[in-house]
């Protein structure tokens, strides 16, 4: 069970702070007790999560240890690009709804050198792919700011530099 105060990432919404647990009824329907939870990082409004709900994905969000661990193993992540759009889509919409700090940033380093390949060549991320990136790096650069008080933006400049992405020549350099 989840204590008030306490911070959790719920599904693709991010980082979210327990601020109640109530019982009430809403609707029609018999009173049941919820979390009460206040997003962080995004405009989302409150949100009430019935705490018997096994079918919810939500975690606690990682202590200091596992963030900092998480950020030394990030150069060592090895991904491959999934080919087809329809399989990459379904597959990341999967990890930003269940998955973990280590799946999310697997995601985000898939898109950003994906994102390199595509600048190189003088072409643009899809606009589907940067959603993707945007929404993993919403979550994963919101922990990573809630757990070491950083803002968003230090969060991301940090995981980014973890990854140790290699430079990559664009085609105006090769002339």
């Amino acid at each position: 069970m989840l204590e008030i105060n306490e911070f959790i990432v719920f599904s693709s919404t991010g980082v979210c702070q327990v601020t109640d647990i109530i019982k009430q009824a809403f609707g029609e329907g018999d009173e049941r007790e919820y979390y009460v939870l206040e997003p962080l990082y995004s405009s989302s409004s409150t949100i009430y999560i019935p705490t018997d709900n096994v079918h919810v994905h939500l975690r606690k969000i990682m202590s200091k240890e596992a963030v900092n661990e998480l950020l030394d193993g990030l150069s060592a992540i090895d991904i491959e690009w999934v080919c087809n759009d329809q399989e990459r889509r379904n597959t990341s919409a999967d990890l930003i709804k269940t998955g973990g700090p280590q799946e999310l940033a697997c995601l985000i380093k898939m898109m950003l050198l994906r994102q390199q390949e595509q600048i190189a060549n003088g072409k643009q991320l899809s606009a589907s792919d940067t959603e993707i990136m945007r929404q993993a790096g919403q979550i994963l650069y919101g922990e990573v700011a809630q757990v070491l008080g950083l803002t968003i933006e230090e969060a991301e400049a940090l995981v980014i530099e973890k990854f140790n992405l290699p430079e990559i020549e664009t085609e105006d350099e090769d002339a």
